[in-house]
């Protein structure tokens, strides 16, 4: 058994059914910068006893299997392919045995979109170091991609690669997992009823009242200057607010008064009266003369 297949324009056949179809069975061709093949019969199963009696059967796969690897990459070349976001970059990498070629026929990179890989277009390189070709492109978001690249007469093939989603629609158990750690570390909370978004609790910050201070202190040196200039003082509003108060009298202490204590009498000798000690003659002489000096000047 076979499936009923019909050969396109661009591929070959290799093995045709011997019915009224005559339809291919093994179908090959290139596709782009790469190599197809299509097996309309079964290679395994219950319905590939027939197939794998073939004593080829072995080499046949193998072949296949060679054919649609592809040739090698030929020495000194290297390509790399990035995909970051929506931009596509290419890296080529050559060492100096490609240099003279590459002057006589520069490498070319043609790229595809779409699933059908519709008219392609070329990119233009950029040479970053020797030794090293660069070309960028920004795609379509959410198209495959898929390219090649002809240096010396040899195709280095690209793709398929997908161009970056948006990220509401990246749904990664990692970096769920991430946003929830996050969420526990910051204080926050997984909420699942939209209606309750509002009505979260207060959270204390500080604030910072250094603008604050800046305006207050300058007002107060523009009130300390006009002060000083006008001589202007502040009113004595202790001094009006004083309320004399009636004085109040002390209060009576009580004083203890001790019972008086009679002492018996003693009668004291009154004391002998001393002679006063004469004057000495010369005081006396002095004292006259003081005298008679003072009434000389009153009379």
């Amino acid at each position: 058994a076979y499936n009923l297949s019909y050969t396109r324009e661009w591929a070959s056949q290799a093995l045709v059914s011997g019915d009224e179809y005559v339809a291919p069975l093994v179908a090959w061709g290139r596709r782009g910068s790469g190599r197809s093949m299509a097996v309309s019969f079964p290679l395994g199963g219950e319905h590939s006893a027939g197939i794998r009696a073939w004593p080829k059967y072995g080499d046949f796969l193998q072949t296949s299997a060679r054919w649609l690897m592809g040739e090698d990459l030929p020495p000194g070349l290297g390509l790399r392919t990035e995909v970051t976001g929506t931009q596509l970059g290419l890296d080529l990498f050559y060492t100096e045995d490609w240099e003279e070629k590459f002057q006589n026929e520069a490498p070319r990179a043609l790229v595809a979109e779409g699933a059908r890989a519709g008219e392609g277009r070329e990119l233009t390189w950029e040479r970053v170091a020797p030794g090293h070709y660069r070309a960028t492109l920004d795609l379509s978001e959410g198209l495959i991609v898929r390219g090649a690249v002809s240096a010396g007469g040899h195709a280095l093939p690209f793709g398929p690669l997908a161009s970056g989603t948006q990220a509401e629609w990246a749904f990664d158990p990692a970096r769920v997992e991430e946003l929830r750690q996050t969420s526990a570390r910051s204080g926050g909370r997984e909420l699942l009823d939209l209606t309750q978004a509002w009505l979260s609790p207060p959270v204390p910050r500080f604030t910072d009242i250094r603008p604050w201070l800046l305006p207050l202190a300058l007002l107060l040196m523009l009130a300390d200057a006009l002060v000083t200039r006008t001589g202007w003082k502040l009113p004595d509003f202790a001094g009006r607010l004083k309320v004399k108060l009636p004085k109040r009298r002390p209060a009576a202490v009580p004083v203890a008064v001790a019972p008086a204590i009679v002492a018996p009498v003693v009668e004291v000798p009154a004391p002998t009266p001393e002679a006063a000690p004469e004057p000495r003659a010369e005081d006396a002489a002095a004292a006259r003369r003081e005298r008679f000096a003072r009434a000389k000047r009153n009379g």
